[in-house]
């Protein structure tokens, strides 16, 4: 079931791969000094009025490490002003022609839980976790059945990782140890307070 969700998640998308959307992955500053990042970005640059509005935080991977998304040339105008102008913060754009974890996903919507319910129909009963599962979409362990609206909120909302690590670490203590099975080290060097972190 869950390489079934994988592919169906990776054909909707394919409708919204390079349709203009990018995303950048920035450290050293919190979620309201992102917010003004984006403000400041905003006013100086050509967009001023209808660019930096397409812009959404997309992921809280630490309490100071945010993803945004939305409009690549605005993705483009963001990184650049960080790098130049903020001391202390730095903006890497990551390789994806995707804004997921924001609004410029709604377009896939339709298909992906048009797969998803032929899935679930392929499937008795609820899909309940059967061993502990953090989600990242809530914050909060998941004891729940995962549903359609649940997934579709995996690709549509904001990640909540630094939340989850918090409770994560809270449950199991600050001797806990996390390992990092991704395809791509984009976040191996982020922090969760002094812990440094391999995670994806």
């Amino acid at each position: 079931m869950v390489v079934k969700i994988a592919i169906a998640r990776g054909r909707a998308l394919a409708i919204v791969d390079k349709t203009g959307g990018g995303m950048v992955a920035v450290s050293g500053c919190d979620a309201s000094a992102m917010i003004d990042h984006i403000d400041a970005a905003s006013a100086l640059s050509e967009c001023t009025g209808t660019g930096m509005t397409q812009l959404h935080l997309a992921a809280f991977n630490s309490p100071t490490d945010i993803g945004v998304s939305g409009a690549e040339n605005q993705i483009d105008v963001l990184t650049s002003y960080i790098n130049k102008w903020v001391d202390g913060v730095t903006a890497h754009k990551l390789r994806i022609s995707t804004a997921v974890h924001s609004p410029f996903v709604d377009p896939c919507q339709e298909q992906y839980r048009a797969e998803l319910a032929a899935i679930f129909d392929d499937y008795d009963g609820p899909c309940i976790p059967t061993t502990l599962t953090m989600s990242t979409v809530t914050g909060e362990f998941k004891y729940d059945a995962y549903t359609i609206d649940y997934l579709w909120n995996n690709l549509r909302q904001p990640v909540l990782f630094s939340a989850a690590i918090g409770k994560v670490i809270e449950k199991f203590g600050d001797g806990t140890t996390f390992v990092e099975i991704s395809p791509h080290p984009v976040l191996s060097q982020v922090r969760v307070g002094e812990r440094a972190l391999s995670v994806n």
